[in-house]
This record gives structure tokens, sequence and C-alpha cells, in this order.
């Protein structure tokens, strides 16, 4: 995760100082929808995504993201034996990708990369009244996302995205899926 936080300020300094075309920077807040294997006991999540995008034609641009999400289980506090257990999940995001903008503010995007997903859990002890926090460690899912988004300039270095993006992450049988409404501000060097 170091190495790949390390490769992304690289990135954004490489293209920030030597590059010959636009380079932005991007922040969105996201609403997540779970959809496939997970679906039947997770919440709708929320979260943040940034994003490094480098245009390199004026209709074609590559880019680096990176979010953070997190997912409350869709079921009542399991209990037993005097202890009471509530889930959530929580997911971190690692793509990057290509991005093509139509001569119309609306564009496509494909990013392929990595879902680190955790799960954890809350335990309540009744008798001692001690809460308890346990999780799994991060486990890294291939992922793939391709995005629609619609573009507005604010300025002539700004704009404000809205972004539709359907999220697949996959490991050993196992599909993480999701549709993500995210809006959010880019700003142009």
């Amino acid at each position: 995760m170091k190495k790949l936080l390390l490769f992304f300020i690289f990135f954004i300094f490489s293209v920030q100082n030597f590059g010959q075309g636009n380079f932005g920077i991007g922040a969105t807040f996201d609403v997540n929808f779970v959809t496939g294997d997970f679906s039947d006991f997770l919440n709708t999540g929320t979260g943040f995504s940034a994003t490094g995008e480098y245009d390199f034609s004026g209709n074609y641009a590559v880019f680096l993201q990176g979010g953070y999400a997190s997912y409350s289980a869709d079921m009542n506090k399991v209990g037993g034996g005097g202890y009471s257990f509530d889930f959530s999940v929580k997911s971190i995001t690692a793509l990057g990708g290509l991005r093509y903008y139509f001569p119309v503010p609306v564009f496509v995007e494909l990013g392929i990369g990595g879902n680190y997903l955790k799960l954890n859990a809350e335990i309540w002890d009744a008798v001692n009244n001690e809460t308890t926090n346990k999780s799994t460690d991060y486990e890294f899912f291939f992922a793939f996302a391709p995005s629609v988004g619609y573009r507005i300039m604010l300025a002539e270095r700004s704009s404000f995205e809205l972004i539709g993006t359907f999220r697949s992450a996959s490991k050993d049988g196992t599909t993480f899926s999701s549709f993500s409404a995210r809006a959010g501000l880019t700003v142009y060097f």
C-alpha cells in the first residue's frame, strides 16, 4: 500500500512538472450501492475518491484513482451468550485507467486495479458492559470499473463532475460489486 501511495505521489509531481498537456487533481464524494454477493447483508456505503488525471490529446486522458468507502451490515445485531455483534466492511480502491472525452461534456472511463476489503466486527459483552473490535486484514480483490460522467466547466481551470461507476472486484469466486454515484471537483494545472 505504501508503494502504491508513493507511486501516486511521484506520478502527480512528475506530470505536473514535466507534462506538456493538462494535468488535473480531483476529489469526489461517493455513494455506493452494493450489488452481487454482498448485497444481501450490506447497506449503501459512503466514501470519497481522489484522482490524478493527465490529458495527453484533448480527447484522451490517463488517470490514477484512490478511494475509501465504508459499509454497515444490513441486519439486526446478532446476539448470543451475553454478546452482540455488529458488522461492517471497509474498502480501499486503487485504479489506473483511460478516460475518453466526447465533443459534448460527457466522458467514459475504464479503470483497472485493486480493491482491498476488510471485515470489522464490534462485539459488545452485555455482562461486563465492554465493547471490543475485531477485524480481518485487508484482502486484495482484482477490480474492474467502467464509468460514465458529465463535466461542467466552472472556470478556465476547474470543473464539477457527476460520475456513475460500476465497480466489480473478484477473488477466488467471490465478487464484491457496487454502483457508485460520485460528485466532485477537479482543478487543472
